[in-house]
């Protein structure tokens, strides 16, 4: 996969929004070694609050901890702020913050498409995406995740004292 070649030749950064994050233990693995040879890693993903898939939640919140103690920043959107969702409302799509799949590796590669970092997307679904070599698109990118994870926009989940033991 083309995907995790541009990960893994990373120099400074590798930046990835996706709704759905469960990694397998390969990719865990992956971007534990990242962080420990000082590549930044950034996640912007969707709370269990904001998910239209709790189930997936439950596959993404135990990897979360390792992430951030190996110096990942991690990001999970809000829910619509301010007002409860109707049955109809909170079974579609568009009142979730996120559903946008990218990745930006050193501000210079950017995969944009259908597949979800997860393994339904990488063993099930027929999924597609482009990678462009293109600081501009990186640049433009980098900046919607900026946005994204604006204090108004997203919790950035860090490890508490007591996590830390």
């Amino acid at each position: 996969m083309a995907a995790a070649r541009a990960i893994n030749g990373a120099d400074k950064r590798v930046w990835l929004a996706t709704p759905y994050f469960v990694p397998s233990d390969e990719q865990q693995h992956q971007f534990t070694s990242l962080l420990d040879r000082h590549v930044s890693v950034r996640l912007v993903t969707n709370s269990l609050a904001s998910t239209d898939e709790p189930a997936v939640h439950t596959g993404y919140a135990p990897r979360r901890r390792e992430l951030l103690e190996h110096g990942a920043q991690v990001y999970e959107l809000k829910p619509v702020a301010g007002r409860k969702l109707s049955q109809v409302e909170a079974r579609s799509h568009a009142v979730y913050g996120l559903h946008a799949k990218a990745l930006v590796v050193d501000a210079r590669y950017t995969f944009i498409g259908s597949m979800n970092m997860d393994q339904r997307s990488k063993l099930l679904n027929t999924e597609m995406g482009l990678i462009v070599d293109s600081p501009a698109l990186a640049k433009a990118t980098l900046d919607y995740f900026d946005t994204l994870r604006q204090p108004a926009n997203a919790y950035h989940v860090v490890l508490s004292g007591k996590d830390k033991d």
